[in-house]
């Protein structure tokens, strides 16, 4: 295989998996949960979407004119990203860890929008460092295998057990 091909190839599989994961993340409980790795995710399925519009579709034979129209609407296309994409959830503490999945934690999260902040309490399961699934819990029936946090803004957490 040349170097061209496998470089295609590679586009291809890294547009395939943004896009799933954006796909994921709107239609799951899977939470891109870094704003610059979720906005990289965005901008690689448009691009890919704007490529197929272009390159393949309305420009065909006119490479110069194809690619500054692919200049100017991936250049729109970050701006708009940039305006609308939502701001993270930021842990504002850990109120339970789980007794068997050390993964598995319930936080108090904050979003701040503007003079808005949304506040939840979530249940928060990481995959890794930038994707979780996340569901809304209600505390008053957290039950075993949890463990309270006894002081959960303090650095140093020691847990103890639910009764």
């Amino acid at each position: 295989m040349d170097m061209k091909k496998t470089f295609r190839i590679l586009i291809i599989l890294l547009w395939l998996l943004s896009s799933l994961a954006i796909i994921l993340s709107l239609f799951t409980s899977l939470e891109i949960t870094k704003v610059i790795v979720r906005k990289i995710c965005i901008m690689i399925s448009f691009s890919g979407i704007i490529y197929v519009i272009f390159y393949l579709i309305l420009f065909r034979k006119y490479k110069n004119i194809r690619f500054i129209a692919f200049l100017i609407s991936f250049l729109i296309l970050v701006n708009i990203i940039n305006k609308k994409c939502p701001n993270e959830w930021r842990k504002v503490c850990v109120l339970y860890v789980h007794g068997h999945i050390p993964f598995r934690t319930i936080e108090y999260q904050i979003q701040k929008e503007g003079e808005f902040n949304n506040k939840r309490t979530v249940d928060v399961i990481k995959i890794n460092c930038f994707l979780s699934l996340v569901n809304n819990v209600d505390e008053t029936k957290i039950i075993q295998p949890w463990i309270k946090v006894d002081d959960p803004y303090s650095k140093h957490q020691s847990p103890t057990k639910i009764n």
